[in-house]
């Protein structure tokens, strides 16, 4: 179903993104080595808008992962893109605080998107959207979407961005 990024789907490779710290707040090696792989497959095809828009469109959360991983890394942004993230970030899902930094780091009217989402969105979204763009609003929220969405925005666009592909 996903061709172009099926090597992600072998040995769990998408579950290093969940986590991608050790206990101890360093980064994880193994991340470095799915980064690559996954820098390698979004360079190495021609129709990645619509590889991406399928990954996002599924219903599962695994593929929305790794499209919000190529979206960092890349920073692909389109309209097609864009209606493809957003509709995803309004599912409720496990990876939406993920999605939602994808968000932050590719559509300029991030912001604004976000605010009008916030009050319709599940509490991890919400908590997500809110803690990316400073508001202090939160709901209670078991999954700790807020801060799902800062350390993972530290991980991908600090910690491993050195190594981003260009």
């Amino acid at each position: 179903m996903y061709p172009v990024f099926a090597p992600m789907f072998e040995r769990g490779r998408y579950l290093r993104f969940l986590h991608p710290y050790r206990s101890g707040g360093t980064p994880d090696p193994d991340v470095f080595e799915a980064l690559a792989v996954a820098d390698e497959h979004a360079h190495s095809t021609a129709t990645l808008t619509e590889d991406l828009c399928t990954l996002l469109s599924d219903r599962n959360w695994r593929p929305n992962l790794v499209g919000g991983v190529v979206l960092v890394r890349t920073r692909m942004s389109n309209a097609a893109i864009l209606e493809a993230l957003w509709s995803a970030i309004d599912r409720p899902s496990w990876v939406s605080p993920q999605l939602a930094v994808a968000a932050s780091k590719i559509d300029p009217e991030f912001t604004a998107k976000a605010h009008t989402r916030i009050r319709a969105a599940s509490a991890k979204t919400a908590n997500a959207l809110a803690a990316l763009v400073d508001l202090d609003d939160r709901v209670p929220d078991v999954d700790d979407g807020a801060g799902i969405a800062l350390t993972w925005r530290a991980a991908m666009t600090q910690q491993y961005c050195d190594r981003r592909s260009r």
